[in-house]
């Protein structure tokens, strides 16, 4: 080997250990300590396009971060489910839960991952605020597995027209994408406050989810697409209150499908022990005013143009809410 060539693969071996370095410190939280140790007990491995990192179904003996390349993970059915790239974890929740594998992983390309079996995991957990923050993600998981495996609720709206009525699934992202696009830019304002797009970054949030923090059902046609969505985001401080919005596409609205859904989303956050609901909205959503009303809701000026309201919950109708609850009590189960 000549000094030259000698020189460059010690260059690429650098980066390529700066660049694990950088995933690794931003998969697991940014500690230093962390890091460094994770570095020292995690080894590499690769996996061939088509290969099967995590098998659904096995005991989980291995916890793994995607470096390099894409994987997908599927369903009991071979489904796409999710697709995850570099700083990925994967094989945490049967790990932190001792459960088996949940979901199949699949490499769609050449995959280059750091892992440790369950020894090295634990030593990792010993440092920093790990520990928090997998089980933050497992949570997230568990919510997505949950949603995948509930059966939609049909109902007939006042108008005749039928909808299924169901948790968001992650597997919604494109739904949720095809669902905005759709929204006229009044209605994007009243559901943002401002004429905001979905960014990446927002989408991973509105669609991530724990359903138990982070709540959120949908209605869908009979096509299986959105046409409305309810969520509410418990407050840290106050986990009994959580804060609510919901949107309801254009060519949707005036069913009553905003009204149920509100109805639904209470019946299901009410499961979960909440208890007051929290809204912040423009003062023109005069359909948000409406269903506030029914509550006898405290309705306050927040800001220009906004307004913040306090109100009990509300409750899907009487055919419809021992369903959701015995729905949302499977999560709470988990």
């Amino acid at each position: 080997m000549n000094e030259t060539a000698g020189e460059s693969q010690a260059d690429d071996a650098g980066r390529l250990e700066r660049l694990e370095s950088q995933i690794i410190g931003s998969a697991l939280g940014g500690d230093p300590e962390t890091t460094e140790l994770a570095l020292h007990l995690m080894h590499t491995k690769q996996f061939d396009q088509g290969e099967e990192l995590l098998t659904q179904g096995e005991v989980g003996e291995e916890f793994l971060v995607v470096t390099e390349g894409t994987v997908i993970v599927e369903d009991e059915s071979h489904s796409e489910i999710a697709r995850l790239g570099p700083g990925s974890v994967l094989g945490e929740i049967a790990l932190l839960h001792g459960s088996p594998i949940s979901a199949t992983v699949r490499a769609l390309s050449p995959v280059h991952v750091l892992f440790c079996g369950a020894d090295e995991f634990e030593q990792i957990l010993e440092t920093g605020e790990l520990l928090d923050e997998l089980e933050a993600v497992a949570e997230t998981r568990l919510g997505s597995n949950w949603s995948r495996s509930v059966p939609s609720i049909p109902y007939t709206l006042r108008t005749g027209a039928l909808v299924d009525l169901r948790p968001l699934m992650q597997a919604d992202e494109e739904r949720l994408i095809r669902f905005d696009s759709q929204l006229s830019e009044h209605s994007r304002r009243l559901r943002f406050l401002t004429g905001t797009k979905l960014t990446a970054g927002l989408v991973r949030y509105l669609i991530e989810i724990d359903q138990r923090r982070h709540i959120a059902w949908v209605a869908t046609d009979e096509s299986g697409e959105l046409v409305a969505i309810a969520r509410a985001i418990r407050l840290r401080e106050e986990p009994e209150a959580a804060e609510f919005a919901i949107a309801v596409r254009d060519d949707w609205q005036g069913h009553g499908l905003g009204m149920l859904l509100f109805g639904v989303l209470g019946s299901a956050a009410s499961a979960l022990g909440v208890r007051s609901f929290i809204a912040h909205a423009l003062w023109e959503n005069t359909a948000m005013l409406a269903m506030l009303a029914h509550l006898d809701a405290e309705v306050a000026h927040e800001d220009p143009g906004v307004f913040i309201s306090h109100s009990r919950l509300p409750h899907a109708p009487s055919e419809l809410e021992p369903l959701v609850q015995q729905i949302m009590a499977s999560r709470e189960l988990q």
